[in-house]
């Protein structure tokens, strides 16, 4: 029982935002109570900020945040909040045992930035841009992050607020196609081509 265990605090630590430290120690990679706009906008330096490479390898990917903070004035509060919890993932050998077992390795997609796609559950593989920003995208992304265990009530809470049209003043009058245009933007960040 002791690998249990010690997989059950692994991945405790790192929900609360604790990182192994490549000289050894254990530091905060984020706060742990800082809502999702603090840390976006802290860890701006850590996000896909432009095209990946074509040939991104999987340690350079995975882990990024999809969102800019300059994305927010662009969607929904709910679309924001949705796609900040997710990261940059890349497919490997591993998911090939999980329901998606064509996908190419180091194939850009995205997953669940609490469980990073622990058990396959979690991680999104779209073959376009187009497949990505379907309202069936959102629903399983949605469906996913107010079932997964690791994600903090409070960002399902919000979630579900936003969803139900609460808070939704949107301050910015958003552009006729906004959906398809920021999901674009994703797709490029991802795979570093436009769709």
């Amino acid at each position: 029982h002791v690998p249990t265990s010690r997989g059950y605090w692994t991945e405790s630590a790192k929900a609360l935002g604790m990182r192994d430290c490549p000289a050894g120690g254990i530091y905060f990679h984020r706060q742990p109570n800082e809502s999702v706009r603090e840390y976006l906008e802290k860890e701006a330096t850590d996000v896909l900020d432009g095209p990946a490479p074509a040939s991104a390898q999987h340690q350079d990917v995975a882990g990024k945040q999809l969102v800019l903070c300059s994305d927010m004035d662009e969607v929904t509060p709910y679309v924001f909040l949705l796609m900040s919890q997710l990261q940059a993932t890349t497919f490997t050998e591993a998911d090939r045992f999980v329901a998606r077992s064509k996908g190419p390795i180091d194939y850009a997609g995205f997953e669940c930035r609490y469980c990073a796609g622990h058990a396959g559950l979690g991680k999104y593989f779209p073959s376009s841009a187009k497949g990505m920003c379907t309202n069936s995208t959102s629903q399983n992304i949605h469906g996913h992050l107010v079932k997964c265990r690791r994600v903090p009530q409070s960002v399902k809470d919000e979630l579900e607020d936003l969803k139900k049209g609460g808070r939704s003043k949107c301050h910015v009058k958003l552009s006729n196609g906004w959906r398809r245009k920021f999901f674009d933007k994703i797709w490029e960040r991802l795979h570093g081509e436009a769709s």
